[in-house]
C-alpha cells in the first residue's frame, strides 16, 4: 500500500487580519472558524473546517486620586472642596463603580451618578466637601482616602485605593492678657 506524499508546494496558508474590539477583550477570548472547499484532482469535491479560540489577558485596574482646596486652613465653618479622579487604567471595562471618600463630609461626594461604568482609559471626578470644625483646627490637620470598587467582566471585584490626603491647618495660637488695675 502506497500512500502519496506531500511536498511543501502542495501546502497553501491563508491569514486574514482581524481587529479586536472591546467585547472581545471584555469576554477574555475571540473564536474564529475557517472553512475550505476545493475541486480535488480527480473532480471530487474536497471541504474542511478548523476552529481556534484565542484567550486575550485581561488587566482589570482602577487608579484613584484626590486633590483638596484650599490646601489649608484657618476659619472655622470654612469650606475644603475635594476631588476625587478615578481612571480606568486596565484593558477591561469596567462597571457598577462606587467611589468612598472619609475625609469629606456626609452627603456631599457627587460623582455625577453612581454607580458608572469607565472603558479603558477613561475617567471620571467626583467632587466632594468639607466644613472645618473646631477639632480639625485644634488637632493640626485633617486626613482621608478614597477609594473606588467595581466589577470587571468576569464579575470579579476591583478596588482602587488613593494615597492618604492630608490638609493642615494654619494654626495662629495667640493670647490676649489685659490688665486692669484696681489703683486709682
Amino acid at each position: 500500500h502506497s500512500f502519496p506524499t506531500r511536498r511543501s508546494s502542495d501546502l497553501t496558508t491563508c491569514t486574514a487580519p482581524y481587529v479586536l474590539t472591546q467585547p472581545d477583550i471584555d469576554s477574555g477570548s475571540v473564536s474564529a472558524v475557517g472553512s475550505l472547499s476545493a475541486t480535488g484532482a480527480q473532480g471530487g469535491d474536497l471541504s474542511g473546517s478548523d476552529s481556534v479560540n484565542v484567550p486575550i489577558a485581561q488587566d482589570s485596574v482602577l487608579t484613584v486620586t484626590h486633590s483638596a482646596v484650599p490646601g489649608t486652613y484657618d476659619t472655622l465653618g470654612e469650606s475644603i472642596s475635594i476631588d476625587i479622579t478615578v481612571a480606568n487604567a486596565g484593558n477591561t471595562t469596567i462597571q457598577g463603580i462606587v467611589v468612598t471618600e472619609d475625609l469629606a463630609d456626609t452627603g456631599t461626594l457627587d460623582c455625577g451618578g453612581s454607580p458608572f461604568d469607565l472603558a479603558p482609559g477613561g475617567q471620571r471626578v467626583c467632587t466632594a466637601a468639607r466644613d472645618v470644625t473646631q477639632s480639625d483646627i485644634d488637632t493640626g490637620q485633617m486626613s482621608g482616602f478614597a477609594s473606588a470598587t467595581g466589577q470587571e467582566p468576569a464579575t470579579t471585584t476591583v478596588i482602587g485605593t488613593s494615597t492618604e490626603l492630608v490638609v493642615l491647618a494654619d494654626q495662629q495660637p495667640s493670647i490676649t492678657v489685659s490688665a486692669v488695675s484696681a489703683l486709682d
